[in-house]
């Protein structure tokens, strides 16, 4: 099996949408990298039981990033997709709640330890895993 990597948005320290998150995923093994992106222990009822925070590389809201970005493949936590402008993500468009997706650009924060759930994004193949639901 090819090395995959699975980059997982906000867990806001909700330990039930993390552990949901792991049962939606696809089994993982010693060749695959996990990163975590944005908010982990912030809210959350299980904070503590959720991860250890990690450094963060990139932070930015900015809508013209969201608009105009060219380049490598990217995935952004720490940015609610409810606060993007859903006529511009080319995944489930119509719900504003979930993944945003444009081009090689990917929103992950869904609001999860805020009423929302988490979402991941497994690559290659670009395939979106929530707690909410299986793919």
């Amino acid at each position: 099996m090819s090395a995959r990597t699975v980059a997982i948005g906000d867990i806001h320290g909700d330990l039930v949408h993390l552990l949901a998150l792991w049962d939606a995923l696809p089994a993982l093994d010693g060749d695959d990298t996990l990163v975590f992106l944005g908010d982990y222990v912030d809210r959350g009822w299980a904070h503590p039981s959720v991860v250890e925070p990690q450094a963060t590389l990139l932070w930015t809201r900015a809508k013209t990033f969201f608009q105009g970005y060219e380049g490598k493949q990217i995935v952004v936590g720490h940015t609610p997709t409810g606060l993007l402008p859903p006529e511009l993500s080319e995944h489930t468009p119509g719900d504003t709640e979930d993944a945003w997706v444009r081009g090689q650009v990917f929103a992950t924060d869904t609001g999860c330890g805020k009423g929302g759930f988490l979402t991941a994004v497994m690559f290659p193949g670009r395939v979106v895993y929530e707690s909410r639901r299986a793919p």
